[in-house]
């Protein structure tokens, strides 16, 4: 009879389980996104996020939660992930609090535990692809005319970046009665020197408490610490299995069964998740030194 371990729950609260992406999605994938994706999910297994959903689970509050929040979250919980045995009262409760983002910087707040922060892997089913791409002229081009007849304009968020010194973007008023070959050749060598000069776009995580703005590390030419998106979801297996009461070789069995290096795997695997946490636990990001 093989031997049954004895496991327990190893979070307050269920995590979604990760998307899998299909080849032609995985091709796409931007890895700076998915950095981010990594950072809520190791954010989601440290004792920092823990304490705070402990101490939110205990409040008990008569004022509602915002409805925005509140359509999300009936989206995610259709269609991403529907955790057990929740009330209303702990949905509200969680909707309606901000800790998470004003002491971790995750943008998505609680929305999180429905899987919000898969969107940085995947379309979120808060946005319709269809509408997503309706407002793109190209990858790099927005078109801020339809987005603001469409009310989905934040006005406030683009009168602080054009009131600021912009590197990433530009923000231009084009004469469509010039001809087209005239405004390109204007636009060509300014477009040069800008694209030159665009470095990291914004450091470590952060929300600015004035325009609610979320900033993450990116850069347009360097590649993230974290390139290798499958091999990182089960380093997350690993850790979970781990927390969960498993003996290494029980993790290696499970997680890599066919591999001769299994156990020293499954260990390193759980080493670089520890480290990842800590990282994100003290917004010393992008991480260093994972490896």
């Amino acid at each position: 009879m093989p031997f049954k371990a004895n496991t327990h729950k190893p979070y307050p609260y269920d995590i979604p389980p990760p998307p899998e992406l299909d080849p032609e999605t995985f091709k796409k994938l931007d890895l700076w996104n998915a950095l981010e994706f990594f950072r809520v999910e190791a954010l989601l297994r440290s004792e920092s996020a823990q304490t705070l959903y402990r101490l939110v689970s205990q409040r008990r509050s008569k004022s509602g939660c915002p409805a925005d929040r509140l359509e999300r979250w009936k989206l995610l919980s259709s269609h991403v992930f529907k955790r057990k045995g929740e009330t209303a009262s702990t949905v509200s409760s969680l909707l309606r609090d901000n800790t998470l983002r004003d002491h971790l910087f995750i943008d998505d707040g609680w929305l999180v535990l429905w899987g919000a922060h898969h969107r940085y892997v995947r379309p979120d089913p808060w946005m319709k692809p269809s509408e997503r791409f309706r407002f793109e002229i190209s990858d790099g081009i927005l078109d801020l005319s339809l987005l603001a007849q469409e009310g989905k304009l934040d006005e406030r968020t683009l009168l602080h970046n054009l009131h600021q010194e912009q590197k990433l973007f530009l923000y231009l008023k084009i004469k469509c009665a010039i001809a087209p070959e005239t405004n390109l050749k204007a636009l060509r060598p300014f477009l040069h020197q800008r694209h030159r000069a665009v470095m990291v776009h914004v450091g470590k995580p952060n929300i600015d408490p004035s325009t609610g703005e979320h900033t993450v590390p990116w850069h347009p030419r360097k590649k993230p610490p974290i390139k290798d998106y499958p091999a990182w979801l089960k380093y997350f297996q690993c850790y979970d299995l781990r927390k969960s009461g498993l003996k290494p070789e029980e993790v290696a069995g499970r997680v890599y069964p066919k591999d001769i290096d299994a156990v020293e795997k499954a260990t390193q695997a759980v080493k670089r998740v520890k480290k990842l946490i800590e990282a994100a636990e003290s917004n010393d990001w992008p991480p260093r030194n994972i490896r």
